[in-house]
């Protein structure tokens, strides 16, 4: 069961980083879209277009591969958040009524460990990926747009309203992964550990 946790873990993460390396790519070609590499030629505004057009199709595909992405990530992040949530929660309250020199002790403490890393690389590779997206925009405009043509610019506009929209994961459509959301989750799990340890303190009195 460990393993396919791991295993589960690791296919989602590298799903989201090839996106995070298909956006890198795409914006370095966008950037680098010049009318200086041809200048020998009698074609040079029709070679830009032709390179936008190349960009926003990539750019196309990489949204596709997003919503399939998102599409499988959605209900899995969302169970991966709430269970981990619980487990972080009650896993403190264990550690406050245990012995600081017990084994016991010394495992709880690596297993909420693995759980805190385990959150924060989803965390950390969907706050990447949100990042990646909205530098998209300003790389279209460090292109050598004002060398290209009309129909050049207007492409290259649409390209960059287009763009403009981060690309986000949810867990169902509930909150943003982000490391927003993984200072969210560790608030979450010591207010509901305090509401659990003073209910059984209560119970204990």
């Amino acid at each position: 069961m460990a393993q396919i946790q791991v295993h589960t873990d690791c296919l989602s993460i590298n799903l989201i980083a090839i996106l995070i390396a298909q956006l890198d790519i795409l914006a370095d070609n966008v950037k680098n879209i010049s009318r200086t590499k041809y200048q020998q030629s009698d074609k040079a505004s029709e070679m830009m277009e032709t390179e936008l057009l190349d960009c926003i199709q990539h750019h196309k595909e990489i949204l596709s591969c997003f919503g399939d992405v998102y599409q499988f990530l959605n209900i899995t992040m969302f169970a991966q958040f709430l269970i981990s949530t619980i487990s972080l929660c009650l896993t403190l309250l264990e550690l406050s009524v245990l012995s600081p020199a017990s084994t016991h002790f010394a495992a709880l403490i690596i297993y909420m460990s693995a759980l805190m890393v385990e959150l924060l690389l989803f965390c950390w590779w969907g706050n990447l990926l949100i990042v990646k997206s909205q530098l998209l925009p300003q790389a279209a405009f460090e292109c050598d747009w004002l060398a290209g043509s009309i129909t050049f610019r207007k492409n290259l506009s649409f390209f960059i309203f287009r763009a403009q929209k981060e690309m986000a994961l949810y867990a169902v459509d509930f909150f943003k992964i982000s490391l927003g959301s993984f200072v969210l989750i560790l608030k979450n799990s010591y207010s509901f550990y305090a509401v659990l340890r003073r209910a059984n303190n209560a119970a204990t009195n």
